[in-house]
């Protein structure tokens, strides 16, 4: 397509451009490469060519004169990388002109002139039509862009041109590769609707725990324990010293020890001397159990006796009852210290599983009714989107059956493995409960969708550089997608990151006069 455009701002641009230095050129066929002065003396005064076309590893913005036999046009050619939208810095341009697929001319430059700037100077000898092709190699991919047909005119009066749509707001490639920009298709996408709640992470249900202590006493560890750390089924947490009476000393409990021993051998005795008269016949079965109970009762005593006695001379510290762990858990929180005192029923951690959430949400009394099998969930954090759905195995694990009278909401619960999502138990989250299955939809990225003075804004690209304000009206929105009830079409690019910066080259060209300049 062919434009005009202000032809002393082109002017400038060309003296600019061409001073940075000549570059290695090859041609072949009927054309000639040059970026002499005298080139250049008809095409300061040409109205411009202009194409914008992408393909899967770049978008190609150039900008020349009509070619006419004899004449010098240089390709003003913008290269920019769809994987980060930044400018090639390296690579080599080969220009074809082909008729029935044969190439006719060709025209190469061994390296851009500055970074993601190529300009081959193109003097084609002969007139007619040819199809126009782009080929950047580089050492990572080779990008090629076919443009369809362009006209070789005799003379510069035979030149046309055809009108082009420029958009109003003018955001130049230099401007564009210094910020963080992106690009993005309107296609259709499958798009779930969802409504909102409001969320709390949980510990599971059936893999939590809360260890309290079974008695007065002093709680202790054999070494430091913290928040985050995994232990498996069973292994030990800590012992609960038994707090001593009042008035007790290392005499007392070493007499009750003594005391203690002597009834465990005078039961062991009576023990063994009821099992020798039983298995004789002299005495009936019950007493022998008799003296069974107590001789383990007697043990028992003597054991808390040595116990005790330990405990208060401190050969050990570790001697009391001693804490399990019922599940494989990773501590959540720890409400005492090791050596501090603590009473029967005292909280003293807490475990969860390390490798699954609970999400309880209350969905409001009003969008209860639209909740039928909610199979997911959508929330963002810190400018990250989170899906919670079958794909990343989340299942549904209950669902009220009655609006809390406090809240009026109606609670779900979503169990997700949580490694897919924040996972910091007793944080709240804005959630979006997904309450239909998709449904192909005409969207864009969220994230192009701007707040103008109450209004929804995207901005679309017209060409490389050039670029429309659209009122969009949306729809559904899933994440990071959202949908496009009407303003944009299908196949338009829009602005998807950096919006803002062009709402202020917007603002600016209002302010100064619109403008189109390198």
């Amino acid at each position: 397509m062919i434009t005009n455009i202000n032809s002393s701002v082109i002017k400038g641009l060309l003296i600019v451009l061409l001073a940075f230095g000549a570059q290695h050129q090859a041609w072949s066929g009927p054309g000639h490469a040059g970026n002499t002065e005298s080139d250049h003396a008809d095409e300061d005064e040409m109205p411009m060519v202009v194409f914008t076309d992408h393909n899967e590893h770049t978008e190609l913005f150039v900008e020349f004169a009509p070619l006419v036999v004899g004449q010098t046009s240089t390709f003003i050619s913008h290269f920019t990388r769809l994987d980060n939208f930044k400018p090639v810095e390296v690579g080599e341009l080969t220009i074809y002109l082909q008729q029935d697929n044969k190439t006719l001319a060709r025209f190469r430059v061994t390296q851009p002139a500055r970074q993601g700037i190529f300009m081959p100077g193109i003097q084609p000898r002969h007139a007619g039509r040819f199809q126009l092709v782009f080929e950047l190699t580089t050492a990572d991919f080779t990008s090629r862009h076919e443009l369809g047909e362009i006209e070789v005119v005799a003379q510069s009066n035979q030149v046309k041109v055809s009108a082009h749509n420029e958009g109003e707001i003018t955001y130049l490639k230099e401007q564009q590769w210094q910020q963080d920009f992106g690009l993005m298709q309107a296609s259709e996408r499958p798009l779930r609707k969802a409504v909102s709640g409001f969320a709390q992470i949980q510990a599971p249900a059936t893999e939590y725990v809360r260890l309290r202590a079974p008695s007065d006493g002093y709680f202790i560890t054999a070494s430091p324990i913290f928040p985050g750390q995994t232990f498996s089924k069973q292994s030990p947490l800590g012992v609960v010293l038994p707090k001593l009476s009042e008035g007790t000393d290392i005499g007392h409990l070493q007499v009750a020890l003594q005391q203690a021993q002597t009834q465990l051998a005078l039961a062991q005795a009576d023990l063994n001397r009821m099992q020798t008269l039983f298995e004789q016949g002299a005495v009936p079965q019950r007493r022998l159990f008799e003296a069974e109970k107590h001789f383990e009762l007697a043990k028992v005593e003597q054991q808390t006796a040595q116990a005790r006695l330990k405990q208060q001379s401190q050969q050990t510290n570790l001697t009391g009852i001693e804490l399990i762990s019922p599940i494989e858990g990773q501590i959540l929180d720890i409400k005492v210290r090791s050596g501090e005192f603590v009473q029967a029923g005292d909280e003293l951690l807490s475990l969860a599983s390390p490798y699954k959430r609970w999400l309880s949400v209350q969905v409001p009394e009003k969008f209860s009714t639209a909740i039928n099998k909610p199979d997911g969930v959508w929330f963002q954090n810190q400018n990250q989107t989170y899906t919670l759905d079958q794909k990343n195995h989340t299942q549904l694990v209950s669902q009220g059956l009655v609006i809390d009278p406090k809240t009026r909401s109606l609670e779900l619960i979503f169990e997700y493995p949580a490694d897919q999502a924040p996972n910091l138990i007793g944080a709240r989250y804005t959630v979006h409960v997904y309450v239909e299955p998709a449904q192909p939809r005409l969207s864009i990225p969220a994230s192009a969708v701007i707040d103008d003075n109450g209004l929804a804004v995207v901005y679309v690209q017209e060409s490389g550089e050039s670029f429309s304000r659209r009122v969009v009206k949306l729809g559904v929105r899933d994440a990071d997608w959202i949908e496009v009830v009407n303003g944009v079409k299908s196949g338009e690019r829009v602005v998807s990151q950096g919006a803002y910066f062009v709402k202020l080259a917007s603002s600016s060209q209002d302010e100064i006069g619109h403008g189109h300049a390198h």
